[in-house]
């Protein structure tokens, strides 16, 4: 009984008997008769080892221990190692590419051994604006977002051999322009995407300029009017904000660009720490 003590993180000499609700659910009997040889080879935690060994998207570890047997009551021991040339990914902003899951017992614990790479999503570039006549300019859309690579709700231990990156920003739109009267005006540019496991992209040019009167100089409208759009700000890199769109350009309405979508953190802390045993490469807030 001294041993079940240790295993359940007691004083070996503690008072405990065999009906105490710790012991039967080490020895995983809920009730009924219960004996010290239903105590053998028992664990009072929950050991969780996996490898990923494919690319994988929105990995979960509290859902993968769950499908591996895990009770939800037992402390859970969860060691998850991330093969070289393999990456976890996310398929939206608002899932990370590694979570731990919500809701443990006490005395679980985590250790994420990567030797490949984990992203975050990056945020979508932002569209076009559309610049109609010369009445209010149009300012560019702001670009998107980027979500994190992880996301923990418990204290975690991270040995980070290669690369933890958020997902860039999208970039923001450029803004419109117009001349007098509508002779001629622009709308701006969509904005590229941010980078995750993809690369990041350049913003667009803005479309073509309509208006009355068109000359065959491009935006210039009849009198000397004219108005250019601004293009589209590039995406930002791994863990970095997304450019700001330009300004559009006319002699009578000019519009600012977007602002450049918010960068993905590396970990989101909700709270909980890391103890980093190896930092490695990491780009994004670690927050």
């Amino acid at each position: 009984m001294g041993q079940v003590n240790t295993e359940l993180g007691l004083s070996a000499t503690a008072t405990i008997t065999l009906n105490n609700a710790a012991v039967r659910t080490l020895f995983g009997i809920a009730s009924g008769t219960i004996d010290m040889n239903s105590g053998h080879g028992k664990a009072n935690t929950f050991q969780f080892t996996q490898t990923i060994t494919t690319n994988t998207a929105n990995y979960n570890i509290r859902a993968s221990a769950v499908a591996a047997g895990w009770d939800q009551v037992k402390p859970l021991a969860a060691t998850i190692t991330i093969n070289s040339g393999v990456y976890l990914y996310s398929t939206s902003t608002s899932t990370p590419a590694l979570a731990t899951g919500v809701t443990f017992p006490a005395g679980s614990t985590f250790l994420v051994i990567n030797n490949g790479a984990i992203y975050g999503k990056a945020g979508a570039g932002a569209a076009a604006n559309s610049q109609i006549g010369c009445g209010a300019p149009a300012t560019g859309f702001a670009g998107g977002a980027a979500g994190p690579a992880m996301s923990i709700n418990s204290n975690i231990s991270i040995t980070n051999n290669a690369n933890i990156s958020g997902g860039g920003g999208g970039g923001g739109g450029g803004g419109g322009a117009a001349s007098q009267f509508g002779i001629a005006y622009a709308s701006g540019g969509p904005g590229g995407n941010g980078r995750d496991q993809n690369a990041a992209t350049a913003g667009g040019a803005g479309p073509a300029c309509r208006g009355f009167y068109d000359t065959e100089v491009p935006c210039m409208g009849a009198y000397g009017h004219y108005a250019y759009p601004g293009s589209g700000g590039t995406g930002g890199g791994w863990g970095a904000a997304g450019a700001a769109g330009n300004s559009g350009n006319g002699d009578s309405c000019s519009a600012p660009g977007g602002a450049g979508g918010a960068a993905g953190k590396c970990v989101a802390l909700n709270g909980f720490t890391v103890t980093w045993n190896v930092i490695g490469t990491r780009n994004g807030a670690v927050s």
